[in-house]
């Protein structure tokens, strides 16, 4: 027994500096959780330039699926980030054919990055052109396509506004018809025969209708009627023998008779092709103009020499904060502070003067909001020379700079940044490495120096598989092989490696596939040295393997000394009870004239009665006499009745008909496992009934206890005070077998003890 507690004083000794070991492995393991938090801080904060981007952006895998897509895209098709999910792009395609997209898309996955114009269908159902600028891009080792999205209608139109009609008039020349009052053509001179490229007899007899364009022309009779009256005069368009139309200025007159009868009506011709074709130039080069200016994103004005305004732009009068149509006739004065009004008026100088410069002004919309814009200033002077003003042509540069501002600050928090993650990877105590596709270190932290004995210097471009013990370099090569092969996102492996000195170290190391990272291109590794935590895990399971063997001695002997107690009560103070009795019985009759004696000799007999059977039942329930005669399965069977009858809980119980052999201790275990099980059911379950089955096969025996109780709850399992639960487990596995319990709540519990047949 000495030895026995010095062993336990050992042992306890050993698992306070086991406890001792976990909590600085957990010191250290907050320590890198801290750092895993700053770094999802500093992803979650790329992340937010992305979301809160002004520009709309959407990624979509190699099947066109929508992966993710920012708020700006969310807007611009009028689509919730949800409803966008795995929705295909193509379903926002407004083309006919959705193949020229197809084509356009599958060069974009192989690799180009091209720019493309295509209509986009709306929410709402409307379709507008967008420009998509789209380019391949690598996550976690797989293809996707990013793509940023403008819409394109307002340039497209006017595109289209400037597009240079390619039809104009022919022909310069007058022509002269005459008609009669039915307008059958009956003269025509030389000139409209040229004109109109017919011939004279083609002409003569025929109706003038053969030359109009009826849907774009006044009514014949209407054309008859002012003739008649007043003659008539207005351009139309004609039509040629071939086909071809023309313009032309058409005055009508009537001939009459010395009676006043109309003879004929006449009509002159004049071919206004170049007439019409000088004005449309005028009309075009005066919409160009117009549309250039109205629609031109910069701002654009002129100002007198009083820094009036006389002219500006749509874009000028929203970068200057004024609803369209007000801003000419106000005074710049009214937009600037006194400084730099007078720098302006210098300025102005200048502009007299003929020179042309460029500045920044800030200037004050009516709101009191301030914006900067960045302006260039023209002379502009009249024909004789006069100096009529400055013509400005600028833009608003606030959000320019703001963002100009705000990429400093981003710098100068990326340079902290880095500066703060090298001091953390320089201090932290597991090894970072970098090593390229072929396992060549590119980079160590200096903690390998610490762990391995080895200087940064030392390991720096040589193979990392050298340094790993030969009885898993090959294992762990082929685990790094695979993953460049199949681009797997990460690596986890254990190994041994070889400390400088000759010492072998076992380290654990997690690795994240970044081949495809340009600025990378390898695989960081993080590694930290669980030597330690081998050894302390190889103690524990020494100690818990000692003491499962300490167990199984003591139920062992448990079990031998309940036998044995077992056996000397039945078989000693049951004897001397029964003589005890026996006696009494010859005393009652030797005195049976005395009553009284009589009758307090029966009472000591019923007495010894209640003893005799308290024996017996100590003695059953310290050693079940049955498992010894009768075998397991009538042991179980018996054991039912009992706990039936004891606890008016019905009790089915269900085993094989020709018993079952086990070894004395597994069948010992295995029945003190159904008593415990019983027990619990009896003290917590709440049952109404409870099924035994006991199912055999050729390796394994199979309890199973079943109640209709109210079950145990997660709280319950858990729990450290359920210390049933623990020994259940721990009795099975000691002759070689497992215990699993299931419950519901509310539903009832279920055992199942699984034990091989032989041990």
């Amino acid at each position: 027994m000495k030895n026995d507690r010095r062993t336990k004083t050992e042992l306890i000794r050993d698992l306070n500096a086991l406890r001792k070991q976990i909590g600085r492995l957990e010191t250290d393991f907050k320590k890198i959780s801290s750092s895993k938090e700053r770094i999802r801080k500093e992803l979650a904060w790329q992340e937010a330039l992305v979301e809160d981007s002004q520009d709309a952006m959407v990624v979509t895998d190699i099947d066109s699926k929508i992966i993710t897509a920012n708020t700006s895209f969310c807007m611009l098709t009028g689509y919730s980030r949800k409803e966008l999910y795995n929705m295909h792009i193509g379903e926002l395609y407004g083309g006919n054919d959705l193949r020229d997209f197809q084509k356009f898309y599958d060069r974009v996955i192989a690799g180009d990055a091209l720019v493309h114009q295509a209509y986009m269908r709306k929410y709402d159902g409307t379709k507008v052109e967008f420009e998509f600028t789209c380019r391949q891009i690598n996550i976690k080792g797989k293809p996707y396509v990013h793509s940023t999205i403008s819409d394109s209608t307002n340039r497209t139109q006017r595109e289209r506004e400037l597009t240079v009609f390619d039809y104009a008039m022919r022909s310069v020349s007058e022509a002269i018809t005459i008609t009669d009052e039915h307008n059958t053509i009956v003269f025509v001179n030389d000139t409209f025969l040229h004109m109109y490229g017919y011939k004279r007899e083609e002409l003569i007899g025929s109706p003038i209708n053969i030359l109009r364009i009826e849907e774009t022309l006044p009514p014949v009779d209407e054309i008859l009627t002012a003739t008649l009256a007043s003659g008539w005069q207005g351009e139309l368009i004609n039509r040629r023998k071939d086909g071809s139309t023309f313009p032309i200025w058409l005055s009508t007159s009537v001939v009459r008779d010395e009676n006043g009868l109309p003879l004929g009506l006449i009509g002159i011709t004049t071919d206004i092709t170049e007439r019409k074709r000088a004005e449309e130039a005028l009309r075009k080069s005066e919409e160009r103009y117009r549309t250039l200016i109205n629609n031109q994103e910069e701002g654009i004005a002129i100002v007198d020499s009083k820094e009036n305004f006389i002219f500006a732009n749509p874009a000028g009068e929203k970068i200057f904060g004024i609803s369209p149509g007000n801003l000419v006739g106000r005074n710049l004065a009214d937009f600037v502070d006194a400084e730099q009004m007078k720098f302006i008026r210098s300025e102005t100088q200048e502009r007299i003067l003929g020179k042309r410069s460029t500045y920044e002004l800030e200037i004050k919309h009516p709101n009191g909001e301030r914006r900067s814009i960045h302006l260039t200033g023209n002379s502009q002077f009249d024909n004789n020379g006069g100096f009529v003003g400055t013509f400005g042509v600028f833009h608003d540069i606030t959000e320019q700079k703001q963002i100009e501002l705000a990429r400093k600050k981003a710098e100068a928090a990326l340079r902290a940044s880095e500066e703060y993650f090298r001091e953390v990877i320089e201090n932290v105590s597991d090894i970072i490495f970098v090593v390229d596709r072929s396992g060549t270190i590119k980079y160590t932290s200096p903690s390998i120096e610490r762990v391995l004995g080895y200087p940064a210097k030392e390991v720096v471009g040589k193979n990392a598989f050298q340094f790993i013990h030969p009885s898993d370099a090959r294992r762990s090569l082929v685990v790094f092989w695979k993953s460049v092969r199949l681009k797997e996102n990460s690596i986890h492996d254990t190994f041994c490696i070889v400390h400088k000195d000759g010492s072998e170290r076992f380290l654990e190391g997690l690795g994240k596939n970044l081949l495809d990272h340009p600025s990378i291109a390898g695989f960081i590794m993080i590694v930290h040295d669980v030597t330690e935590n081998r050894r302390a895990e190889a103690a524990l399971r020494e100690s818990r393997d000692q003491l499962r063997k300490l167990t199984v001695r003591l139920e062992t002997v448990r079990e031998k000394e309940r036998k044995y107690i077992a056996h000397e009560m039945h078989e000693e103070f049951g004897q001397i009870l029964s003589a005890i009795k026996i006696q009494m019985s010859g005393f009652a009759r030797k005195y049976s004239q005395d009553k009284v004696f009589v009758s307090d000799m029966r009472e000591v007999s019923g007495f010894i009665d209640e003893a005799i059977q308290s024996v017996r039942k100590i003695s059953t329930d310290l050693w079940p006499g049955v498992l010894d005669l009768l075998g397991l399965t009538t042991a179980i069977e018996w054991q039912a009745k009992e706990f039936s009858k004891q606890f008016k809980i019905a009790c089915n119980v269900d085993v094989p008909p020709k018993g079952v052999h086990l070894p004395e201790q597994s069948s010992i275990i295995l029945f003190r496992m159904l008593q415990d099980a019983l027990k619990n059911v009896a003290e917590h379950a709440q049952a109404s009934s409870v099924q035994i089955r006991l199912n055999v096969d050729v390796e394994n025996v199979e309890l199973t206890v079943e109640d209709n109780g109210k079950g145990i709850s997660e709280e319950q399992m858990n729990s450290p005070s359920s210390i049933g639960l623990v020994l259940l487990k721990e009795r099975a596995l000691s002759i070689g077998g497992s215990a699993e319990i299931k419950t519901i709540e509310g539903k009832g519990t279920t055992v199942f003890i699984r034990t091989p047949r032989s041990m």
